[in-house]
C-alpha cells in the first residue's frame, strides 16, 4: 500500500474506533495488538524500547519464566501505527462475548504499568483479548503451534 494511500486507510480505521475495540497492527511477520480507549489512544503490550521497536524474538521465554522487557502501557495511536497497516479486529465476537465498552477499557487501564512478556503465553494478543472478552488467547500463537504439529505429523 501507498504511503498516502495507508495514512487514509488508517485515519480512516480511527475515525471508525469505538471504544474497547481491538486493532491489529500489522508488522510483516506478527502483529501488534491493543484496545482502543478513545482520545486517539491504545493500550497495549509493548517491548520496552518502544511501542515500534519491539521484535517477535526479542523476548522469547522457553521456560515459560516471565522477563522484564515488557510493559502494559498507554500510546498515542500514531505512534503504535508507525508506517504499518492497522485494523479494527473484534473476530473473536462471532464466539465469545465482550464485556460492555467502557468496562474493556476499564480492564486496559487497571494493568498499565505491569510488566511481564512470553511470546507463547503473555503476548500482546493475550492482553489484548484478556482486556475485550476476559480469556488470554492468541490466534498467532496458536497458529504457530498448530504449524508445528503439523511438521511433526508429517515426519512420522
Amino acid at each position: 500500500m501507498a504511503s498516502l494511500e495507508l495514512q487514509r486507510h488508517n485515519q480512516t480505521v480511527l475515525d471508525n474506533l469505538e471504544l474497547g475495540d481491538m486493532l491489529e497492527f500489522k508488522r510483516g511477520a506478527y502483529s501488534q495488538w491493543a484496545v482502543y480507549v478513545g482520545n486517539k489512544e491504545v493500550v497495549h503490550l509493548s517491548g520496552v524500547d518502544g511501542p515500534t521497536q519491539s521484535g517477535l524474538f526479542t523476548s522469547v521465554s522457553i521456560s515459560g519464566a516471565q522477563f522484564d522487557n515488557g510493559i502494559i502501557r498507554k500510546d498515542a495511536f500514531w505512534d503504535v501505527v508507525g508506517l504499518n497497516e492497522v485494523c479494527k479486529n473484534n473476530s473473536k465476537d462471532e464466539k465469545l462475548k465482550h464485556f460492555k465498552p467502557s468496562e474493556i477499557v476499564q480492564r486496559a487501564l487497571s494493568r498499565l504499568g505491569e510488566v511481564g512478556y512470553n511470546i507463547l503465553f503473555n503476548n500482546c494478543e493475550h492482553f489484548a483479548t484478556w482486556c475485550r472478552y476476559g480469556k488470554e488467547e492468541s490466534d498467532q500463537v496458536q497458529g504457530l503451534f498448530d504449524a508445528v504439529a503439523e511438521v511433526g505429523s508429517a515426519k512420522l
